[in-house]
C-alpha cells in the first residue's frame, strides 16, 4: 500500500480550485465580499502555519494583516492562475522570513516542536482518549523528523500542495522534495506500525 496513493483520503484540504479562481476573478472586479470569503477561508490556515515558523504571535498577525492589505491594493495586478492556496502561502512564507530578516531576528527553531492542529469532529471512529494518545504518538514521531521533512509532510498533507508547488515555496529541488518526503514517510513508518500512522495522519490532517 502507497501512501502517496492514499493522500487523498489523509486529507481533504486540497479541493478544487476552480471555485476559487472564480472568487479571485470576482476580487479583481472589487467584490469585497468575494475577498472577505477568501480571508475567512485562509486567515486560520496561514496563522497556523506562521506559527510554526516564528513564535512571534504579533508578527505572525502583521504579516498575515499586511498579505491581504496588499492582497486587495494590488489585486489588478496579482495574477492567479493555477492555485490560491499555494500564491496565499508562498508569498506569507516569503513575506515573514524577509520581515524577520530585515529586522535582525533570529528565526526561532519551533520546527523543532513542530505538532499539528488537530481538531475533533463528531464522526470520529475512535473514542477521544484514543484519539488523543494517538495524535500524541504521530506527533512524538513527527518530532524526530528534521525541520525540513516537517514542513514537507505539513505541506503535503495538511495543505495537499503538488510537489512542485513546495519546492516553490521551499526554495528547493523538485528532486529533493521527492526525496525529503519519500524518507520521512520511511521514518515514520519505522516508528510506528503503517496502520496506526495512516489513521493518526489522517486525524491530524482532517
Amino acid at each position: 500500500m502507497n501512501l502517496y496513493l492514499s493522500h487523498s483520503n489523509l486529507s481533504n484540504a486540497k479541493e478544487n480550485d476552480s471555485p476559487e479562481l472564480l472568487l479571485w476573478q470576482k476580487v479583481t472586479s472589487g467584490d469585497r465580499k468575494a475577498f472577505s470569503d477568501i480571508y475567512k477561508k485562509y486567515v486560520k490556515i496561514l496563522y497556523q502555519y506562521g506559527m510554526k515558523l516564528s513564535q512571534d504571535k504579533l508578527l505572525v498577525e502583521d504579516n498575515i494583516h499586511d498579505l491581504f492589505v496588499d492582497l486587495w491594493n494590488k489585486k489588478n495586478h496579482i495574477e492567479i492562475t493555477s492555485s490560491l492556496r499555494f500564491y496565499l502561502i508562498s508569498s506569507f512564507r516569503r513575506r515573514l522570513f524577509r520581515v524577520i530578516t530585515n529586522t535582525r531576528k533570529k528565526i526561532p527553531e519551533s520546527l523543532h516542536n513542530f505538532e499539528f492542529q488537530c481538531e475533533s469532529r463528531e464522526d470520529v471512529i475512535i473514542n477521544e482518549n484514543e484519539n488523543a494518545a494517538l495524535k500524541k504518538r504521530v506527533q512524538n514521531a513527527l518530532k524526530k523528523l528534521t525541520k525540513r521533512q516537517r514542513e514537507v509532510i505539513y505541506l503535503r498533507f495538511f495543505q495537499g500542495l503538488e510537489y512542485e508547488e513546495i519546492a516553490s515555496i521551499m526554495e528547493i529541488s523538485v528532486d529533493s522534495i521527492y526525496v525529503l518526503t519519500s524518507k520521512s514517510i520511511k521514518s515514520l513508518k519505522e516508528i510506528l506500525p503503517y496502520i496506526i500512522l495512516l489513521i493518526g495522519l489522517f486525524y491530524c490532517f482532517s
